[in-house]
């Protein structure tokens, strides 16, 4: 037997057959995966088109279900009948078609011819399962249109029987008769309705004729009518003062014109007057026997009533009659006011300070009256209030003087470590005048007097390890290195001869003269100086350089010598530490104590530069055995 090698259209895998299955394999040739997953998918077609069948007839059953239920609501009887009897001829229309199927079958028979077998198709294979597919569809069009014409029929047949159903069934209401067509007629005619239109027609217009012959009053009858009968009432009953009243506001809504809403805004007035003036009388009766309940409730429920100089007065009458009785029943002002005071000393003492002022304020003298006890209890009430207002002013300045301290102690730790004791200077004088008298003041002084401590050390050290440069020598008879001139054409002012310097400034204006580098940061210069008319002023940090191809200039710190001048020699020494400056005297074979020094004048603060002097104008003094010593250089970059 030969073995035939194919391939499945499908998924392209080799299939080997036999010689005679391969003269039996019509059609597709597909392997058996994908005759599996055929068969897989027709069945599940199957299921849904199943599915789907099953679902129309559920929706068919609700619609006959519906109809029937319409029919039964609208028509009645009748409906209900027609739609039997359109069933019963379904069913027999089925029946006898089967019964022809039947016959015709049989007649074949026995005329000897056999009827048609269709084809049996397997079910696995997919060209099966659509053609079948095919068939069902087309069955089910057929089928469809013939129910349609069916029913095209039914209706036609059924329109001619439904009019006499319908009148078999459903009654027709009273009053009203059927005709031939169908339509509803009623019992009157034409000329019966056309002459009740005309009755009700004329029972209209004599209404309308009578109420226009009757006499109308005018609106100022009317409200005059109306304000009459309320001046009747008020007349007959007097002494109801609130009803009189109620009736009178309202009257004033319903009034327009004005002369009647006049008349009743005077009366109300008029009334109002006597209610407030029986109520007055009603209080004054109860005051004067006493009858403090009876008052009260008089002045609370009325008092509105009353006019406002009127209630004031009675007010002040109540409060004296509230007054009177409790004085029949609290003890005497003397006794109250000792055991009050006695409570609030206690209380203060306990450092309830809150406690003892309410305490005080307890005491009323409106109700327990004046006396001596009273006023003092008032005096120690005035006592606490302003220790009290005392003790919060301390507490919150202590609370504020507080976080100042911690920030500042912070900051100048940083100074402190870097060894920028000058700055560490300038924070702690900062510190608040105000913050002085509490501790924190007392503990800024001490933290001054050790960062000077500090810096006198660290100075001593660092100036003993620098040498002195002299400025001005004890034999110079030339400026040669005082370059620094401002005004630059001001020559002549300054002049120096056997190691003096002398400046004499005939011009206008001050004139510098100084002399360093501009890289100069923190310095101690020494001089001695004699001034013979005027005063002199010394200037640090000048700085002045090319930048550029142009002339840069930083002006210096001035200061104005803090001593009294002399035509004698004086000894003197500045010391620059940041942004401190620091001065003192040689007196009595020693040097004094360093003192803290405010610029006179600063233009432009210079962190760098040289030293100088300015001669004002009409100076006249002299300078010799200058000399400075550098503690530490900058590089300032403009």
């Amino acid at each position: 037997m030969k073995v035939v090698s194919q391939y499945c259209e499908k998924c392209g895998v080799k299939i080997e057959l036999k010689d005679k299955e391969s003269d039996k394999v019509k059609g597709r040739l597909v392997c058996k995966d994908c005759k599996k997953k055929e068969e897989e998918v027709g069945l599940e077609e199957r299921g849904e088109r199943a599915k789907g069948k099953e679902e129309k007839r559920h929706k068919k059953k609700k619609k006959k279900k519906k109809r029937s239920l319409e029919a039964e609501a609208g028509e009645g009887r009748g409906a209900e009948e027609k739609k039997r009897k359109k069933k019963k001829k379904k069913k027999s229309k089925d029946s006898e078609q089967k019964e022809g199927g039947e016959r015709a079958k049989r007649k074949k028979e026995r005329e000897g011819e056999k009827p048609k077998k269709k084809k049996k198709k397997k079910k696995g294979s997919a060209p099966a399962v659509e053609e079948e597919r095919e068939a069902q569809e087309k069955g089910g069009r057929e089928k469809k249109k013939k129910g349609d014409e069916e029913a095209i029929k039914r209706k036609e047949k059924g329109e001619k029987g439904e009019k006499t159903s319908k009148n078999r069934g459903a009654k027709s209401p009273k009053g009203e008769k059927k005709s031939e067509d169908g339509k509803r007629k009623t019992f009157l005619s034409k000329p019966m309705l056309v002459g009740a239109v005309a009755m009700g027609l004329l029972v209209v217009g004599g209404y309308f004729w009578l109420g226009r012959s009757s006499p109308q009053r005018s609106p100022q009858e009317r409200e005059k009518g109306i304000f009459l009968a309320q001046q009747h009432y008020i007349q007959e009953n007097p002494t109801e003062y609130e009803e009189n009243l109620r009736r009178l506001s309202s009257l004033l809504w319903v009034l327009k014109t004005g002369e009647y809403r006049k008349k009743v805004k005077d009366l109300y007035a008029k009334v109002a007057g006597e209610y407030s003036r029986y109520i007055q009388e009603q209080l004054e009766k109860d005051v004067q026997a006493g009858r403090y309940e009876g008052a009260f409730a008089t002045y609370y429920s009325y008092g509105d009533w009353l006019p406002q100089k009127e209630r004031g007065q009675m007010a002040l009458k109540l409060e004296k009659l509230e007054r009177e009785r409790l004085r029949r029943f609290l003890p005497s002002s003397e006794e109250v006011a000792q055991r009050l005071m006695e409570e609030a000393k206690a209380q203060f003492r306990q450092k309830k300070y809150s406690l003892a002022i309410a305490t005080l304020q307890a005491y009323d003298e409106d109700i327990f009256g004046k006396s001596k006890s009273s006023q003092e209890l008032g005096a120690l009430l005035e006592r606490y209030r302003a220790e009290l207002a005392e003790r919060r002013r301390l507490e919150q300045l202590h609370r504020e003087a507080k976080g100042y301290y911690e920030e500042m102690v912070e900051s100048v730790k940083k100074h402190l470590e870097k060894k920028e004791f000058s700055q560490a200077l300038v924070l702690l004088r900062r510190f608040p005048k105000e913050y002085s008298s509490t501790e924190y003041g007392q503990k800024v002084q001490q933290l001054i007097q050790s960062v000077l401590s500090k810096m006198n050390a660290y100075l001593s050290k660092k100036l003993s390890a620098v040498e002195w440069e002299p400025l001005i020598g004890p034999r110079q008879n030339n400026l040669f290195n005082w370059t620094l001139t401002d005004p630059p054409q001001a020559t002549g002012v300054f002049t120096c001869k056997g190691g003096v310097m002398r400046a004499r400034n005939r011009f206008s204006r001050p004139v510098f003269q100084g002399t360093g580098y501009a890289n100069w940061k923190d310095y101690l210069v020494e001089f001695e100086v004699r001034v013979l008319s005027g005063t002199y002023l010394f200037a640090v940090r000048y700085y002045q350089k090319m930048r550029q191809r142009r002339m840069v200039r930083r002006g210096p710190l001035i200061y104005v010598p803090p001593y009294s001048v002399s035509s004698q020699w004086r000894k003197v020494q500045y010391l620059i530490l940041g942004k401190t400056m620091r001065f003192r005297l040689f007196e009595g074979g020693s040097w004094g104590a360093w003192r803290e020094l405010q610029p006179h004048r600063q233009s432009g603060y210079s962190p760098l530069g040289a030293v100088g002097f300015y001669a004002v104008p009409g100076a006249d003094f002299e300078v010799r055995g200058m000399r400075i010593k550098v503690i530490s250089k900058g590089n300032w970059r403009q």
